[in-house]
């Protein structure tokens, strides 16, 4: 007996919305928005978008609370997820130069001069961010779930450096993600 299993819900949107990899990049490979999230091709990965900007707890919170699109299990990204939106950046994109990972946490030890990104506003994105056309808002710092100690490791998409911020000192935005 054959076994048939569903297509993945980001495949049958795209079918759908007949847009897939039409981000207006010109890569092929880009991300198709719909209906409050954006879906990356290239990972699997599902997007809250726009982003949201909140502080501390209200983060972690916010992304386990949603329900968007049909499902509620929308989470905080770990750094290595948000390093996987970085477009146009080839020292931070995933695999690159910087070594800060889901693996290498450790700010004395993973992150090094080439975690601070590229040249301001220069990025493949609306107003210059290091991010896949489609995403547009702007290049705010996006907190990460991943700890550096007291810290998040977050990235400023303006630059697409990476660092790690106090999350209780101002506010900061990010996007939720769903997918493996």
């Amino acid at each position: 007996m054959r076994t048939v299993r569903a297509a993945p819900v980001w495949l049958l949107l795209c079918a759908l919305w007949a847009g897939c990899g039409e981000s207006g990049n010109g890569d092929g490979n880009g991300m198709s928005c719909v209906s409050g999230f954006c879906i990356d091709p290239a990972t699997g990965l599902e997007w809250t978008h726009p982003g949201v900007s909140k502080q501390g707890d209200e983060l972690l919170a916010y992304c386990g609370d949603l329900e968007l699109g049909g499902h509620d299990d929308w989470r905080l990204p770990a750094i290595g997820e948000l390093r996987t939106l970085v477009r146009g950046c080839a020292a931070m994109a995933t695999g690159g130069e910087c070594t800060v990972t889901d693996d290498c946490l450790d700010r004395q030890t993973c992150w090094h001069d080439a975690c601070n990104g590229c040249a301001g506003n220069q990025g493949p994105g609306v107003n210059g961010c290091y991010w896949d056309a489609a995403l547009g808002g702007g290049c705010a710092i996006h907190l990460s779930s991943s700890d550096s100690g007291a810290q998040k490791w977050g990235i400023s998409f303006n630059t697409a450096g990476l660092n790690d911020f106090n999350p209780h000192s101002t506010r900061y935005t990010t996007r939720c993600v769903r997918g493996d």
